[in-house]
């Protein structure tokens, strides 16, 4: 992440070095984009672990609640089956002592039938005299019968009402449950409401701020726009004044030309130094040609130089741009492929709750089925029960009705009473042991019920704490979609701002390149304008020579001389080295003397136009030439003063005006490159 920062940073100083006219607001928030870019990969990064770090916690939370649930279903299940057992036990024993006590009925009934049909043939026997002792064995006898149903009655309402409160305990902890849940639900749909609002307001916010965005770009944009069209008309108004005015010097040129050919007639002057001042005049230009050409050949090189720079730095830029979009696709295929891990793990837990749910009622309705069927099963009991009553009140009356008749019969069927009365107190003692196992069974099933209590408890905070994390993760995955779809929108108005970029560097080097071209245009056709001016200057004297040939062949010296002297002024006075000149062997005739002066003064026209010449270029040159061509008019200036003397002001010639003209201009084009330059870079370095 350092890295692709430290690439983004060198990719805005490229920006910012190719593209000179953008605006810097423009790159300020380019820049500010892409460390928003940078800071909210990392957070993206960060969230990204602690989510896998926190799922990894989740698995080893979830086995283990898998595990502690597990031990619990078992441990539940154990509970269950000793239930089921010890109420079969506790059936079994009772149906046992039913037995008993019913087979026993039937044992004293048969037996008492037998003596009656005994005593039937006996009216009466010796043994009247024992009839009381009969009587009170016998019903002792009666009440031993009666205490049993009556502790069988007891034991049967005891267990009718431990089964009821049980029964009734259940019932209010379903209740309870119940309500529970309802809390839960509507906790969970308040929660989830209240989330769903809160992520409405989010999202409508982030809506707004949007919606801000894009109207300030949009203004931002319509004004660079506007800004650029008004310096786009003015630079095109700059050139065509540009155009004009040199369409004005050409007319200019063209004039002075007209004037050079109507005046070119009357010029007589020593030929050998007008060449020798041309040929003066071509090397200095060369020199001047030269310079130009190393200027030149040295801001090709450079722009080249720019140029290669310039293609690099946008292609590395379109290659880490290209790597940091895979890098995000990579991210966001791992996000997704998170988020759908998730989902499947929510999809699991609901299905598991729901089993248990299933279970819970299968449960629930084993628990009615049952409650149903020992209600039935005691509902029967109670009917036998009732049934055996009133047996055993028929059978009383008709025992107080053969009582007296069976008295004879009972003493021999005291040893057996006794028997039984040991036999008797066994089952006491059975009972008694009965009861202390049912209480001690009631404890176990209480202490066992606390157990289930508490983790119960513990089983729905441990569920409270699931859908908890289960919320988190679900905050955490739409928050990892928010950003992902906020990264992705940073992306697409990242790509557009560099398109908007690209498109803006495109326009602005093609306007470079057309005023360049514009440029090379103008310097070929001004060259163009040069050469055919050196080229008729040339013509001119070449004709001029002609005429002067075809004249020299018809005339003599002393009639040439003659013909010109009207065309020039003998006002001005000229020192003694120009008047000593020995022009014909006539020294001191006046045609001789006017014909020395005419050709002094037009030598000194010629050298004063040719330093007027040299101090305009002086004027118009580069500060590399300022030196040499300063140093040239000195000595120029030097040679005139002591050759000419004091002179009046002489007009230019108009010769040499248009190549002074067309060098300036040339020198004045360079100089405004020259300046062009150094406030790019000055800019460039202010930026």
């Amino acid at each position: 992440m350092v890295s692709s920062a430290r690439g983004l940073g060198l990719e805005n100083s490229c920006i910012c070095k190719t593209l000179p006219y953008v605006n810097k607001k423009d790159l300020e928030c380019a820049r500010s984009f892409f460390d928003v870019n940078d800071k909210a990969t990392l957070a993206v990064t960060g969230h990204i672990r602690v989510n896998l770090e926190s799922e990894v916690r989740q698995k080893e939370s979830q086995r283990l609640q898998r595990e502690v649930a597990l031990a619990h279903h078992e441990q539940l299940d154990a509970m269950l089956a000793r239930q089921t057992q010890h109420r079969q036990q506790m059936q079994a024993i009772i149906n046992a002592h039913q037995d008993r006590i019913t087979q026993r009925i039937k044992a004293l009934l048969g037996t008492v039938n037998q003596e009656d049909n005994n005593d039937i043939d006996v009216n009466k026997t010796p043994d009247d005299c024992e009839d009381v002792p009969q009587m009170k064995e016998k019903r002792q006898l009666l009440q031993l019968v009666q205490s049993l149903q009556e502790n069988h009655d007891k034991e049967i309402d005891l267990m009718e009402t431990s089964y009821r409160r049980q029964l009734a305990f259940l019932e209010v902890s379903l209740s309870q449950y119940e309500e529970r849940m309802k809390e839960e639900s509507q906790k969970l749909t308040k929660f989830y409401s209240e989330k769903i609002a809160w992520l409405e307001e989010h999202h409508l916010l982030y809506k707004r701020l949007t919606e801000e965005n894009l109207a300030s770009l949009a203004e931002r944009h319509k004004g660079e726009t506007e800004m650029l069209r008004q310096q786009h008309l003015e630079n095109v108004k700059v050139l065509q004044e540009h155009h004009a005015a040199l369409m004005e010097n050409i007319k200019k040129a063209v004039k002075n030309e007209q004037a050079i050919i109507q005046d070119s007639a009357g010029f007589s002057s020593d030929l050998r130094e007008l060449v020798s001042q041309v040929n003066e005049n071509k090397e200095q230009s060369q020199q001047i040609v030269e310079k130009v050409q190393l200027l030149v050949e040295n801001m090709q090189r450079d722009m080249g130089r720019t140029l290669q720079t310039r293609e690099t730095q946008v292609n590395d830029m379109i290659q880490q741009l290209k790597i940091d979009r895979e890098n995000f696709e990579k991210e966001k295929t791992d996000s997704r492929e998170m988020v759908n891990l998730l989902e499947k793990r929510l999809k699991q837990m609901t299905a598991m709750i729901e089993e248990e749910s299933a279970i819970l009622k299968q449960k629930k309705m084993e628990f009615e089925f049952e409650k149903a069927t020992f209600n039935k099963q005691t509902e029967f009991a109670k009917n036998v029960l009732k049934k055996q009553d009133d047996e055993i009140k028929m059978l009383k009356e008709d025992i107080q009705k053969e009582y007296h008749d069976k008295i004879s019969k009972i003493n021999e069927d005291r040893s057996k009473a006794e028997k039984d009365t040991a036999v008797i107190a066994k089952e006491k003692a059975s009972i008694a042991n009965l009861k202390q196992e049912l209480d001690k069974i009631k404890a176990d099933l209480q202490s066992q019920l606390e157990e289930v209590s508490e983790e119960r408890l513990k089983i729905n905070l441990e569920k409270q704490q699931i859908h908890m994390e289960e919320q988190r993760v679900m905050a955490k995955s739409r928050d990892l979609d928010m950003l992902a779809k906020a990264a992705i929108e940073k992306q697409s108005q990242a790509d557009k701002k560099y398109s908007e970029a690209e498109l803006m560097q495109a326009k602005y080097e093609e306007r470079i390149r057309r005023i360049q071209e514009h440029v090379i245009s103008l310097n070929t056709r001004e060259k163009q304008i040069a050469k055919e001016k050196v080229a008729l200057s040339r013509e001119r004297l070449n004709l001029h020579n002609e005429r002067k040939k075809v004249e020299t062949k018809q005339q003599c010296s002393l009639c040439r001389t003659s013909q010109y002297v009207p065309q020039y002024n003998f006002e001005s006075a000229f020192p003694d080295s120009f008047l000593n000149v020995s022009v014909s062997r006539d020294q001191g005739d006046a045609n001789v003397n006017s014909a020395v002066s005419a050709i002094a003064s037009e030598i000194v026209n010629l050298r004063m136009s040719k330093n007027f010449d040299f101090r305009h270029r002086y004027d118009g040159n580069s500060p590399l030439d300022d030196k040499a061509v300063g140093d040239d008019n000195l000595q120029t200036m030097q040679t005139t003063d002591s050759v000419s003397g004091g002179f009046k002001d002489y007009n230019m010639d108009p010769k040499f005006m248009m190549l002074r003209l067309d060098v300036q201009q040339v020198l004045n084009n360079l100089e405004g490159n020259v300046k062009n330059k150094e406030d790019q870079e000055f800019h460039e370095n202010d930026d």
